[in-house]
């Protein structure tokens, strides 16, 4: 309780990212040294050569950087979206034009579905297609082997370990276009 002789000291104190002076909230401003999360967030990203501002902190399997908001994990990209520019709308995904998973500058950041970002890889060659798909039981070498082969489809299905079902897709161009003759 104050007293007519006593006055309650507020602490004011610089953001250690950009330098405006703020207030920190908690109990005798506690360890807030950042005025704002958008200061946070900038204050862990890494200026790299290209330009990109990637997520030096931690990172899933596929680069894409990972951080909390509002004590939920997320991905660092849609943070800075959201602290950036505006929340995103349901269905909506934050799409690179860098194609650099780690990179957070909004600039390189864009607003997408998931046949956005289908349509974005391919029109990049960067969907998994042929040998780069993990899965492939074929290689270039055999796809034009198959297209050049005497063989019947189910005699080239049991040569290559697949059905013939796929020998046909090979054959007509379905599957495996990117091979050239």
């Amino acid at each position: 309780m104050l007293t007519s002789g006593m006055a309650k000291r507020i602490i004011i104190k610089p953001c250690k990212q950009c330098g405006q002076s703020f207030r920190p909230l908690g109990k005798k401003g506690g360890k807030t040294v950042y005025c704002s999360p958008t200061c946070i967030m900038h204050s862990r990203l890494k200026c790299v050569g290209d330009g990109c501002w990637e997520w030096p902190k931690f990172c899933d399997k596929n680069g894409y950087g990972r951080t909390k908001l509002n004590g939920k994990t997320t991905v660092a990209t849609r943070v800075a979206w959201q602290l950036t520019r505006a929340p995103i709308p349901v269905g909506l995904f934050v799409l690179h034009e860098c194609d650099n998973p780690p990179c957070c500058r909004p600039s390189h950041l864009f607003l997408g579905t998931q046949k956005d970002n289908c349509q974005d890889a391919k029109s990049k060659d960067r969907h998994s297609r042929g040998t780069r798909n993990g899965i492939a039981k074929l290689s270039d070498d055999a796809v034009r082997d198959i297209r050049t082969s005497k063989l019947t489809q189910w005699e080239l299905a049991r040569k290559y370990g697949v059905w013939q079902a796929a020998i046909w897709q090979v054959i007509h161009r379905k599957r495996w276009q990117h091979v050239l003759d």
